[in-house]
């Protein structure tokens, strides 16, 4: 249908797996955070980034690109490969582990791996690494591989179709409480609480006290490092 001044839905999905905290070493020199077994809530171990691409279809996103590492390009490419485990690998799996192979299969088809050779430059560069990809795009998800948010309970819909719904045209920023003394030198956070959802907040690398929380938290933006001031629109989760 024919809808006059609403927001273009968003189509695509982009993950960052480029990244590799330095809080996780030395488990990051064996393999990329985003490939870490995480236990779903079924129960079947399964890649971080895998739950993040399963969400991302479960809230109807059609195009999932994936920026990672050249050298752990294989090892992407080895978990959403198109084809099919081999008979003999299929017949030894259960049938919950069947139906989740083809799904996985299915998943694949939505996924383009973008690999980017080391350098500086954090999310900002790995997203210019995909600019071709996304071109023409009216709006995206960006989202990290190895970051994962859990709703309330598993009646609630999940957090990322949350977040779809609340989107209106407005760059929508998630924001987590964390106490000063976890922020590192360059990380930035929310100066003062803002009123509403989506009201504008100043951004600041060194935040003073923040009203409505415990004294020493902050609510720091996940993946944004600048020396620099800003404004914008945040979305406390």
């Amino acid at each position: 249908p024919l809808t006059i001044g609403g927001a273009p839905p968003i189509k695509t999905a982009v993950l960052l797996c480029t990244e590799a905290p330095i809080t996780l070493f030395p488990s990051i020199l064996a393999t990329p955070p985003s490939l870490f077994p995480v236990l779903d809530a079924d129960g079947v171990l399964k890649p971080s980034v895998l739950l993040a691409v399963e969400a991302a279809d479960t809230a109807g996103l059609e195009s999932i690109l994936i920026v990672v590492p050249d050298s752990a390009e294989a090892a992407f490419q080895r978990v959403f490969s198109s084809k099919p485990p081999p008979p003999s690998v299929m017949a030894s799996l259960s049938a919950m582990q069947q139906a989740n192979a083809r799904r996985l299969q299915s998943l694949s088809s939505k996924v383009r791996i973008i690999p980017q050779s080391p350098g500086a430059g954090g999310d900002g560069r790995a997203l210019l690494g995909c600019k071709n990809a996304v071109r023409g795009q009216e709006g995206l998800v960006v989202l990290h591989g190895d970051r994962l948010f859990k709703a309330k309970s598993r009646t609630d819909q999940p957090v990322l179709t949350q977040l779809l719904e609340a989107y209106d045209g407005t760059s929508i920023i998630s924001i987590q409480v964390q106490t000063e003394a976890e922020l590192g030198p360059r990380s930035v956070a929310v100066h003062g609480k803002p009123a509403g959802a989506t009201d504008p907040v100043t951004l600041a690398q060194q935040p003073g006290p923040t009203p409505h929380l415990r004294p020493g938290d902050v609510l720091r933006i996940d993946g944004l490092r600048s020396p620099s001031s800003a404004a914008g629109k945040v979305r406390r989760d």
